[in-house]
């Protein structure tokens, strides 16, 4: 009597959803912080350690270097784009006065309103350094799929680049000093 061998792999499937569903979070969290054309330097040849992709063991201990290649290739030229950076005055003294998690909190609250109007004004948070601020415009634009990405050609400029900061910054007609009334001062 010929019998059958049956294998509950449900376990395996599981663990193969939930490794898809972690490279799809990683991934997305790598476009929100990386323009497309880094990504996809980091990721040729095998990966950020530029080795080939079979080469590379995941449960390694030891610390990798990554090795240095051509970093020009990432270089972009943008002939139109406004910068603007912005401190809160009197910043420092405050933290002196102040227990760091209040400081943090005051922080946190404000560029958390700065950071829900960047879209609707058409500019691109670059980074926050301590108290600054610093956002551009002219500088990120939608692929063809609606996906934020680096401008880069001389045809993609944005005309209105400086109006779009401006108008982030003016309180009569952008949020960021309204914003910054509305936030809980310490």
């Amino acid at each position: 009597m010929g019998g059958a061998w049956v294998t509950d792999v449900t376990a395996k499937v599981e663990a193969e959803r939930h490794i898809a569903l972690m490279t799809e979070v990683q991934h997305r969290l790598l476009e929100d912080m990386f323009p497309r054309h880094v990504l996809a330097y980091m990721t040729e040849e095998g990966g950020p350690w530029n080795k080939p992709l079979e080469a590379q063991t995941y449960l390694s201990t030891s610390f990798q270097r990554p090795v240095v290649r051509d970093i020009n290739k990432l270089a972009t030229t943008h002939s139109k784009v406004t910068l603007m950076f912005a401190d809160i005055q009197g910043f420092t003294p405050m933290c002196k006065l102040l227990e760091p998690r209040v400081v943090m909190a005051f922080l946190n609250d404000l560029f958390t309103r700065f950071d829900s109007h960047l879209q609707d004004c058409g500019v691109y948070k670059v980074e926050t350094i301590g108290d600054c601020y610093f956002v551009a415009g002219g500088l990120i634009g939608e692929d063809e799929m609606g996906a934020p990405v680096v401008l880069s050609r001389k045809s993609q400029e944005d005309p209105q680049h400086a109006r779009r900061v401006f108008k982030f910054a003016k309180a009569s007609r952008g949020p960021m000093l309204k914003l910054a009334g509305q936030a809980l001062s310490p």
